[in-house]
């Protein structure tokens, strides 16, 4: 589908789930003109589309959108078209879904940067105050050391928002180090983005650093 060139890069944050999971908020369009549509399984919710021009932020809310109603609980509204960003990232925000519910078991997917499945496993969340718990993942491809963190306990995770959780756990090998999970927690959904810092050494000179990340999702277990 083609986009504006400002509209060269479209990010839903908080929204996008691969086919195996149904979340509760489900982005299901943006066209060329800037219609963002998606639906939600609960009809009577309020959302907020947020902008930025990274990943980073800082996010902020875009003000004078309609939001319409459409079958099959589908709410569209219109985005304005940026005026001198070459690419705008957006992500729309549940502002009153229910509160997170943290512990349990969590079948979890993890995703590369390119959106490919690499990592399945379980988030098993045993306390809630703070968060910890274990991640028991396993690489889902023929390379047993993918890019995404492989398993490990964690303890001090803490919910932002009611329905926000950020998860960080220690750093795993290869010098893999502030690794985090940052989602949204919904009755049985739990969906975000992995990230880390990875350091190198060059001993020729200094080193440096890059962020790695990727998007995940989970359902509790049964």
């Amino acid at each position: 589908m083609k986009t504006p060139d400002n509209l060269s890069l479209l990010l839903i944050a908080l929204c996008l789930t691969p086919p195996a999971v149904v979340a509760e908020l489900n982005i299901t369009a943006f066209t060329p003109n800037g219609t963002l549509t998606w639906t939600n399984s609960d009809t009577n919710a309020n959302y907020r589309v947020e902008a930025a021009t990274s990943l980073a932020g800082p996010w902020v809310p875009m003000t004078n959108l309609s939001l319409i109603q459409g079958p099959n609980q589908q709410v569209s509204v219109q985005v304005p078209t940026p005026l001198v960003q070459p690419v705008w990232l957006y992500r729309v925000v549940w502002t009153d879904a229910p509160s997170a519910q943290p512990l349990g078991t969590w079948v979890y997917q993890g995703f590369d940067p390119a959106s490919a499945l690499v990592v399945t496993g379980l988030v098993s969340i045993t306390a809630s105050n703070p968060i910890s718990g274990t991640c028991v993942f396993q690489s889902a491809t023929s390379d047993l050391y993918p890019k995404h963190p492989v398993g490990t306990a964690f303890f001090n995770g803490q919910l932002e928002r009611p329905n926000k959780l950020i998860i960080p756990f220690p750093g795993t090998t290869f010098m893999r180090d502030n690794v985090s999970l940052s989602g949204q927690m919904v009755r049985d959904e739990f969906w975000g983005y992995w990230s880390y810092t990875e350091y190198w050494v060059n001993i020729a000179g200094p080193g440096g650093s890059f962020v790695m990340s990727g998007r995940f999702s989970a359902r509790r277990q049964n």
